[in-house]
């Protein structure tokens, strides 16, 4: 976002023009921006599966993105470096979610132990 330039030729593109510039810093203004709303999501418990499931839908989506690029344009070596880590992102991430609304909807309600307790007695 600070020096478009420079991060678009370390992958050999050129920006030519001030919309260039604007359209990289705007892309990682979006990608700064996301991870606000996972943090966000991660102060509250409540906000955790919707966290989850804004991350799984985003990894998922970049992934096959990834792999149609892969398949129209080639394998090249920024996709052979970017590939592993988004597979274990998308997997780890749906994963979690699952996990997480499945713990969630067995788990006993937050006063369970109380009203065991006032049974007991």
């Amino acid at each position: 976002m600070f020096d478009p330039v420079g991060a678009a030729a370390r992958h050999s593109v050129t920006l030519g023009a001030s919309d260039g510039y604007t359209m990289f810093r705007v892309n990682g203004a979006l990608f700064l921006s996301l991870a606000a709303c996972f943090v966000f999501c991660a102060l509250a418990a409540r906000r955790h599966v919707a966290g989850l499931g804004f991350l799984a839908v985003i990894a998922d989506v970049l992934l096959v993105a990834r792999l149609v690029g892969i398949g129209i344009d080639g394998y090249g070596p920024f996709s052979a470096f970017a590939l592993k880590p988004e597979i274990v992102l998308a997997l780890f991430s749906t994963a979690a979610l699952v996990l997480e609304d499945r713990r969630r909807r067995g788990a006993p309600a937050a006063d369970a132990p109380l009203a065991l307790a006032a049974e007991q007695t």
